[in-house]
């Protein structure tokens, strides 16, 4: 049995607090290391197939592998920007790729939607940059290239 533990970043949608331990994961026979749930200050940048910005538009990240779920939403500004808190985002040490699957998605379930992998980036957030996870350079393109 592993524990999971919440870690509880400061943000825009979310106050800070202390990191929490959730109880245990069985992951026995398992060649993953420790499970663990993070919150993360997600930036999204979008433009059109011309470049401009694209505002109004419906932004997800979802993971579709541990969890299957949508564990932040958002919509772009007039600048194109969306900013949202993703909670229960679950890392797995040694896993990534396997055990979680991040995919960020733009436009609604009712229209043209545009689905980019993101575990590399969701990884890195968690790893290295303290809990943001910026999608803005390169924005990410919406609609036909």
């Amino acid at each position: 049995m592993r524990k999971v533990v919440v870690l509880v970043g400061c943000g825009w949608a979310v106050a800070c607090s202390e990191a929490r331990d959730t109880g245990a994961v069985d992951v026995a026979g398992s060649a993953c290391g420790a499970v663990t749930q993070h919150v993360l200050q997600v930036e999204v940048a979008v433009v059109d197939a011309a470049g401009a910005p694209v505002a109004g538009l419906p932004v997800a990240l979802e993971e579709r592998a541990w969890a299957p779920g949508v564990r932040g939403e958002g919509t772009t500004d007039p600048a194109g920007l969306a900013r949202f808190a993703a909670t229960e985002v679950v890392a797995v040490e040694s896993c990534w790729g396997t055990a979680v699957d991040y995919v960020l998605v733009l436009g609604a379930a009712d229209s043209v939607r545009v689905e980019d992998g993101v575990n590399p980036e969701v990884r890195r957030a968690i790893v290295d940059e303290a809990g943001v996870l910026r999608l803005v350079a390169p924005p990410r393109v919406y609609g036909a290239r």
